[in-house]
């Protein structure tokens, strides 16, 4: 992979992010919410498990290319396929943490990975995906936010393989102390070049 391939999918988890961003305008991120659920919920769990699903594929590929993982035609591919290629060459990634800002906590989206069972959002991902119509109370706040973090952890790894550097931190509502934090232009030395006087 190139460094403008992974850009492409660090601007899509940005894109997710930014969904969500904009249903804490309706919703205020507390505890006392973190079980409300919703179609937009739904949604933003939906696009970041699925792009979890096409990370872990990706991740897995570069460890491994002979892993036959990004195969478009195999269907017997599950979480535990992923782990077992991305965990022993990054352990770390059970234990990532990424802040969640509004909470002021961390979310360890993997953490359930260390009893090698998959994650409870992954596990509510796949309820809601296959049988909406009885599990659709699982699509709330908390397994947005915990769905979100794992990708963005994933996104972090994988553009850190390829790139050689972590990607810039350009969220509202996530922060890893991996991320680059942007440059600020400062334009008050600038300003008075460009005053109107009167």
């Amino acid at each position: 992979m190139t460094q403008q391939e992974i850009q492409n999918y660090w601007q899509y988890c940005l894109s997710i992010e930014r969904n969500l961003a904009k249903t804490t305008d309706f919703v205020e991120v507390c505890e006392a919410n973190k079980d409300t659920y919703s179609f937009e919920y739904a949604k933003i769990i939906m696009l970041a498990c699925s792009e979890v699903e096409t990370l872990c594929k990706l991740l897995c590929n570069e460890i491994q290319p002979d892993c036959g993982f990004t195969d478009s035609a195999r269907k017997d591919l599950d979480m535990r396929n992923y782990a077992s290629v991305i965990f022993p060459e990054y352990p770390s990634l059970i234990n990532f943490e990424v802040w969640h800002k509004k909470m002021h906590c961390a979310i360890v989206p993997f953490a359930k990975c260390k009893d090698k069972g998959p994650p409870t959002w992954w596990e509510s991902y796949q309820k809601v995906k296959h049988c909406r119509h009885a599990e659709y109370h699982l699509s709330t706040q908390a397994t947005a936010f915990e769905a979100l973090a794992a990708l963005i952890a994933l996104n972090i790894y994988l553009y850190r393989r390829v790139v050689g550097e972590y990607p810039v931190n350009n969220m509202s509502l996530f922060y890893s102390k991996y991320f680059i934090v942007p440059a600020v232009y400062k334009m008050d030395d600038e300003i008075s070049e460009f005053a109107v006087t009167s």
